[in-house]
């Protein structure tokens, strides 16, 4: 098939990406929902809470759910988990793509001399990209401080 070197690599990457984009979406998606219920909470607290409990216990639950609101966007924005899920998947799929080409003899790997140097030519170039990317997401984030 293919020597271990390149296949190896090719198939490490796309476990890693695949890895990646499946925990950040995880994270992505809890912060969100957690985002929502304490959202939907400060109408609650402020209103019916207040009116039955007091303004003491809507106050405080108020100001919980909005603390909670404001730590978790922010989290949500510095870690970037929806954007990483989505380049991560971007990613792995590109690989896969490059994979299946290269074991169908398909595309730029049918009529390529040296098919093997074109799989870890284009495997790294993805890689790279995916790379530069996310310097250049976290070099636009780092210059707010």
């Amino acid at each position: 098939m293919m020597d271990e070197q390149g296949y190896g690599r090719l198939e490490d990457q796309i476990a890693w990406y695949d890895r990646r984009s499946a925990s950040n979406k995880l994270l992505h998606h809890a912060l969100k929902i957690i985002v929502i219920v304490a959202g939907a909470l400060i109408p609650f607290f402020t209103g019916f809470l207040w009116s039955v409990q007091g303004a003491e216990v809507g106050r405080w639950g108020a100001a919980i759910a909005g603390v909670i609101v404001v730590i978790l966007e922010s989290m949500q924005h510095l870690f970037q988990f929806q954007w990483n899920w989505l380049r991560y998947r971007a990613t792995a799929e590109a690989l896969k793509r490059e994979k299946h080409l290269f074991l169908g003899k398909a595309g730029p790997y049918a009529d390529a001399d040296d098919p093997r140097k074109m799989l870890v030519e284009r495997t790294e170039a993805c890689i790279s990209q995916e790379h530069g990317a996310w310097v250049a997401t976290h070099k636009r984030g780092d210059q707010g401080k």
